[in-house]
């Protein structure tokens, strides 16, 4: 069940009625219920293993909480469990390609068992969350939940679980003890980030992302042009398409009364590749800040080690989002991206070069950022590493010439709205930077709002696309 499907507009009605005229003693039970439910839409079969992730991680927190001698066993038990799933469904296979191809080299070729099992959705998502969980009980930042269906709310809560944010226990478990009727002003503001999210979604990315994958794709032999061009596209793609989860997911938990954290702070606005990462998928970046980054020493180490922390956190990042060789090279291009940018910082505050604040230094930071983006967005596009290449040896060797080159595959209508699409991301993004929409909304007559209001809706409806897309985000 889709966030961008009919069917889940019927479902978020009838769980959004339903909690309005609960008891509040059954909100909760109503809310698991209606969660998992929705993961069994996607394999119901899976939902047992949220059921014993649950299970495991509720159990072994209580312990390391009572059984303080024995705490790091449970802990462990706990990280094995989770992990050990992930393993199992998402990096056995990979793993096995990379044992084969070692033995090979040593004449000894070693086969493992093929294991043909479906990669559960949003099973990195979870996994991390209940991590954090259980290590923040282990740390004495949070007190074991008592309470096992708000604990597995805080785990399967339909509007977060198959795509993020990846929310800390110390944030949600407290806003289950006082779940409440939806208000006004949650409704109104769950509505419009609905709204924006399904624009970004069907408007944006749904629409370019034909052009991207017809470029990207094997079957292609593209122009350095429309390489470049399936670059910047695919990075205004994720973006629109994951930003666009999350403003739905956010949206949805407040017709719920739960408030979720952001997830993206305008990140392609951003004025180095440094601040970038701060402002891209918050929740995952301060999941690998805390429990990878910080015990590993942080910035506090010598320089070198410092570069290795950097390339480690970047390493497992790029295996949380994919087990394959592109999505390696992804990371270590922007843990490349970062070291180089702090070296020059460096050896400028060394010469005491300050670019100052200006609107054309924000400009081409912003550029630079977007360009190494895109840069990198022919490996986290394409499956294969020689096909990975093989654009960037088109991007730089194509000849000048046009003469016979096709450059847009769609009729010359659809190219527009292409390009109108991103003009409406870029613009409704800059706009919200500047003055959030919500104030700007306020100040608006009632009639100049709601004028506001249909021109997305009917956007939704007539420039869409009409097939359900799955979110990008689903794989991982």
């Amino acid at each position: 069940m889709a966030f961008n499907s009919i069917e889940f507009l019927y479902f978020l009605l009838i769980a959004v009625g339903v909690h309005q005229l609960c008891r509040p003693s059954l909100r909760l039970p109503w809310l698991l219920a209606c969660s998992y439910y929705f993961y069994a839409q996607w394999n119901h079969i899976y939902l047992w293993l949220i059921v014993l992730s649950t299970f495991i991680d509720y159990t072994c927190a209580i312990y390391i909480e009572k059984q303080k001698p024995w705490a790091k066993f449970w802990l462990g038990v706990s990280l094995c469990s989770n992990l050990g799933m992930l393993f199992f469904f998402k990096y056995y296979g990979f793993f096995s390609e990379i044992v084969l191809d070692l033995t090979t080299l040593l004449n000894r070729p070693f086969y493992t068992p093929i294991l043909n099992v479906l990669l559960p959705v949003g099973i990195s998502f979870y996994t991390f969350q209940t991590m954090s969980y259980s290590i923040d009980v282990y740390r004495g930042k949070i007190k074991a939940e008592k309470h096992f269906i708000k604990f597995a709310v805080y785990v399967a809560s339909f509007p977060q679980l198959v795509a993020g944010p990846i929310e800390r226990a110390s944030h949600l478990l407290p806003q289950m003890d006082r779940i409440y009727r939806i208000n006004t002003s949650d409704a109104v503001s769950g509505l419009r980030l609905i709204g924006w999210g399904l624009f970004k979604k069907v408007v944006v990315a749904d629409r370019l992302s034909a052009y991207v994958e017809y470029v990207l794709s094997d079957h292609s032999q593209p122009h350095s042009i429309q390489v470049f061009l399936a670059g910047f596209w695919a990075i205004v793609v994720l973006y629109a398409d994951f930003s666009g989860y999350a403003d739905i997911a956010i949206g949805s938990a407040r017709m719920v009364g739960l408030h979720l954290r952001d997830n993206f702070n305008f990140p392609y606005f951003s004025r180095s590749i440094q601040d970038f990462w701060k402002r891209w998928h918050m929740s995952l970046h301060s999941w690998f800040l805390d429990y990878v980054y910080f015990p590993l020493g942080g910035s506090r180490v010598p320089w070198s080690r410092l570069m290795m922390n950097i390339a480690i956190v970047f390493l497992l990042s790029g295996l949380w989002h994919g087990a394959s060789w592109n999505f390696v090279i992804w990371a270590m291009l922007h843990a490349v991206f970062v070291v180089f940018h702090m070296h020059f910082m460096k050896v400028c505050k060394f010469f005491n070069i300050d670019f100052g604040e200006g609107f054309f230094v924000r400009l081409f930071g912003s550029l630079m950022v977007q360009a190494q983006w895109a840069f990198s967005m022919y490996f986290f596009f394409v499956d294969e590493v020689h096909r990975s290449l093989y654009l960037l040896k088109c991007l730089v060797t194509s000849p000048l010439s046009l003469e016979g080159v096709k450059l847009f595959p769609f009729p010359p209508f659809v190219v527009l709205l292409c390009f109108f699409a991103t003009f409406c991301l870029y613009w409704g993004e800059w706009m919200h930077l500047r003055k959030a929409w919500p104030e700007r909304l306020a100040q608006m007559s009632l009639g100049r709002r709601w004028a506001c209001y249909y021109v997305i809706i009917f956007t939704i409806m007539i420039i869409g696309v009409e097939t359900q897309n799955p979110f990008i985000y689903f794989q991982f």
